[in-house]
């Protein structure tokens, strides 16, 4: 009776063991079957606004100051307008995360620069989300020496930049 009880207990558990792990399939299967798949999530777009001008208040730059703008295009690539007319605005819209970037360097020729009296030198420039009124500026009212003498001890006044990043 013992062997008979044994055997019969040994077919009981291994079935029982046998219908769970077939249940267990199976609804793994139908979870599997009915889960609602995770979102793929959308990229988050904003725009982007460049702005490079040569006025401050009532203040415009001289026309012997000439501007070369690099800047950040949508696809990473960096592009570069030489001698730019001023005012210069550039707007373009980006994918996040994005890092977008403006350069300038200003030159100018002594021989085009006025002779007499005082002129204004005069650099704004902005990078950001927003159309900005008060970008970063830098305003000068010299003669031609006194500007030959600040941008040789001053080099960086002639050249600007700035970072924006978009998470």
């Amino acid at each position: 009776m013992k062997t008979t009880f044994k055997k019969s207990f040994l077919f009981i558990a291994l079935f029982t063991a046998f219908a769970m792990i077939i249940a267990s399939c199976s609804k793994s299967k139908d979870s599997a079957a009915n889960s609602t798949p995770e979102p793929t999530p959308t990229p988050s777009t904003t725009t982007v606004y460049y702005q490079v001008g040569n006025t401050y208040g009532d203040h415009t730059g001289n026309a012997c100051f000439h501007f070369n703008i690099s800047y950040t295009e949508a696809d990473g690539s960096t592009v570069t307008i030489e001698d730019a007319t001023l005012p210069w605005n550039k707007s373009i819209t980006v994918e996040a995360p994005f890092e977008a970037k403006i350069e300038g360097n200003i030159y100018y020729n002594e021989d085009d620069m006025p002779n007499e009296g005082v002129f204004c030198f005069c650099r704004t420039f902005d990078v950001s989300n927003t159309i900005n009124p008060y970008p970063s500026w830098y305003h000068q009212d010299l003669t031609k020496d006194k500007y030959i003498q600040l941008f040789a001890a001053h080099p960086e006044r002639l050249h600007f930049e700035k970072t924006y990043k978009v998470e």
